[in-house]
């Protein structure tokens, strides 16, 4: 697993302010930039790599780790007898994959109060993109219009508005880790 800080240096990636472990191997994960996202693991407990997730008691130990990782661990008294961590970017991985590869990658948009976006995706994962620094710039200003912003829509690749404003899911994790 990478070191968070070096990620954070490198890529300028936002930090992990708060993680919360769901039921439903759910993790809520939110930025210091204002972004969260849902990221589900269901697909992922039967990897080796993942399964310790499954063992009682590990799965709500979640917590950030170095600004950029998440990391559980269960322990019996001082020692810690399993454990597991993902950087923020494996994360957004496992919350992009594709459990069927003909299905589009987002199920839906949902533009939300105060610039936030919601993309839920066909695994189940989920991202709120936080876009209210981004629309003093030219490419999005025009989403402060109320009725732009609530015509968001998505062809299941991108995301788009009716003055043909257009976002890929690249630029929308780009928006969503973005150091501000």
């Amino acid at each position: 697993m990478e070191d968070g800080a070096g990620l954070k240096a490198l890529y300028g990636y936002s930090e992990i302010k708060e993680v919360t472990a769901l039921k439903g191997l759910m993790l809520r994960l939110e930025l210091m930039n204002g972004s969260r996202a849902l990221v589900s693991f269901n697909h992922k407990v039967n990897q080796a790599r993942f399964f310790v997730l499954t063992k009682e008691g590990i799965w709500f130990t979640a917590k950030p780790r170095k600004a950029l990782n998440v990391y559980w661990t269960k322990t019996a008294g001082t020692q810690a007898i399993d454990s597991l961590g993902v950087t923020l970017c494996e994360a957004l991985e496992i919350a992009l994959e594709k459990e069927d590869e003909h299905a589009p990658l987002i199920k839906s948009v949902t533009p939300m109060r105060d610039f936030i976006l919601r993309i839920a995706l066909q695994n189940g994962s989920g991202l709120y993109v936080n876009m209210k620094p981004w629309l003093a710039g030219a490419r999005y200003n025009r989403l402060r219009e109320k009725k732009i912003w609530q015509s968001a829509a998505t062809d299941g690749e991108k995301i788009l508005w009716r003055d043909d404003t257009q976002m890929s899911m690249d630029d929308a994790l780009e928006i969503f880790t973005a150091r501000l």
